[in-house]
C-alpha cells in the first residue's frame, strides 16, 4: 500500500531528526516554528503537513536537504544500515559534544581543577574496583 505524503513527511522529518541528533526543539529554533506545531507535524495530529510547501521547504533548508526528499519514500534500511541508525539516534554523541564545549568555555583554572578532581576519582575507582 502507497503511503501518504504526509505520512512519509513525518517518517521522513523523525528519521532526519534522529540522524541529526536535534530535539524539536532544536528544529524549531532552527525553522522558526513552535514547537508544538512541530510535535504535531512528528505525531501526525492537526492539519496536514503537507498543506504549507513553504513549511516543508523550512524543515528541509533547517535539515540542510532538498524538500523533495522529505516528501519522498525511503527504502527501509537493513541489517548493518538499521543498527547504525539506531546507532545514530543515541543521545550520547550529542550529549558529550554539549559537555566538551562547556568544558572548555570554562576559565583554565576551573578545567585544571575540574581535570584534577576528575584524575583523582579515576583513582579512588581503581582502588575500590581492585578491592
Amino acid at each position: 500500500m502507497k503511503k501518504s505524503v504526509d505520512a512519509m513527511l513525518r517518517e521522513n522529518l523523525r528519521r532526519e531528526m534522529a540522524r541529526r541528533h536535534l530535539s524539536e526543539t532544536d528544529l524549531a529554533h532552527r525553522t522558526g516554528l513552535s514547537v508544538s506545531t512541530l510535535q504535531q507535524l512528528t505525531a501526525g495530529e492537526g492539519e496536514p503537513a503537507s498543506s504549507s510547501l513553504a513549511r516543508v521547504q523550512r524543515l528541509a533548508e533547517a535539515l540542510g536537504m532538498p524538500a523533495a526528499q522529505l516528501l519522498t519514500e525511503e527504502s527501509a534500511p537493513a541489517g548493518r544500515a538499521a543498527r547504525n541508525i539506531a546507532r545514530e539516534s543515541d543521545e550520547t554523541p550529542r550529549q558529550l559534544s554539549h559537555l566538551i564545549e562547556s568544558f572548555f568555555a570554562l576559565p583554565e583554572a576551573d578545567r585544571r581543577a575540574l581535570l584534577a578532581t576528575a584524575a583523582e576519582m579515576a583513582q579512588k575507582y581503581r582502588v575500590h574496583v581492585r578491592a
